[in-house]
C-alpha cells in the first residue's frame, strides 16, 4: 500500500512538527506550546513501546531485531549502531503517520520527537517545522540526567566497562546530532540551538512565532 506525499500532507495540515536532537528541549517546548495554543502533544518516544508491539520482522526488521544481551547491544561499533537506529526510525514512520492522521482530523497536534528530515520535508511546509538542537556540552552534561534516560544510565552502570559504554553512547548522540543539525540547516528549516545560556521562554516564543499560533485566549482565535 502506498500513500502519495501530497495526500499525506493534505491530511496532516493540523500537525506542527518539533523535531530535533536529544537535549534540544522538544518535549518541554511541545508541552508548553500545546498548553498555550489549545493543541495536543504527540510524543514519538512515548508511542515506541506501543508501536513495537505491533511490529513484525518482515515489515519492521530493525524494530524487531533482537540482541544477545545488553553488553552486545552497547558494544556495537558506533557506525553500525547509528545505522541501526536510523533503520528503526524508518520502520516507525508509517506507524507515526497513521496515528497523526487520526489525531489531527479535528484538532491541532504538536508532534515532538525524531522524524526523518528528508521525509518530513516532503509532507510538511517549512512554516510548520522547527528543529531544536543542542550544543555538544549541553548533550554531554545533561543527556543522562533526563528522566527518560535514567533507566538506561542505571542499566549501563550494571554492565562491564560502564565508563566506556557511557562515553560511546554520548559520542554517538553528539555525532548524530551534529549530522542532523547540519542537514536541517542545509534544507533550510528553522533551527534553534540550545546552549547553557538558553531560555525556555525565549525558545517557546520563537517556536510559537514561527508557527504563527495564537494563545487560546486570544480573541482573534475565537
Amino acid at each position: 500500500m502506498f500513500l502519495a506525499d501530497n495526500v499525506i500532507s493534505h491530511h496532516l495540515q493540523n500537525v506542527f512538527w518539533i523535531l530535533g536532537t536529544p537535549c534540544g528541549g522538544k518535549s518541554t517546548i511541545a508541552r508548553l506550546l500545546a498548553e498555550k495554543c489549545g493543541a495536543i502533544v504527540y510524543s514519538a518516544d512515548e508511542k515506541f513501546a506501543q508501536h513495537k508491539k505491533i511490529a513484525n520482522p518482515v515489515e519492521q526488521p530493525a524494530l524487531c531485531r533482537k540482541f544477545k544481551d545488553w553488553d552486545s547491544y552497547f558494544e556495537q561499533p558506533i557506525n553500525e549502531y547509528s545505522l541501526w537506529l536510523k533503520a528503526v526510525q524508518d520502520d516507525l514512520i508509517s506507524m507515526i503517520i497513521v496515528d497523526l492522521l487520526k489525531l489531527s482530523e479535528k484538532r491541532r497536534v504538536i508532534f515532538e520527537g525524531f522524524f526523518d528530515i528528508e521525509t518530513i520535508e516532503r509532507i510538511a511546509g517549512y512554516q510548520k517545522i522547527v528543529f531544536l538542537g543542542a550544543t555538544e556540552d549541553v548533550i554531554r552534561d545533561s543527556y543522562f540526567d533526563r528522566e527518560d534516560k535514567k533507566d538506561m544510565h542505571r542499566l549501563i552502570g550494571s554492565l562491564s566497562d560502564p565508563k566506556g559504554k557511557y562515553k560511546k553512547v554520548l559520542d554517538l548522540v553528539v555525532s548524530d546530532s551534529e549530522r542532523d543539525i547540519k542537514k536541517a540547516k542545509e534544507i533550510g528549516l528553522k533551527v534553534i540551538i540550545r546552549d547553557k545560556d538558553s531560555s525556555i521562554i525565549d525558545t517557546l516564543e520563537k517556536v510559537q512565532s514561527h508557527f504563527g499560533l495564537r494563545d487560546v485566549k486570544d480573541p482573534l482565535e475565537m
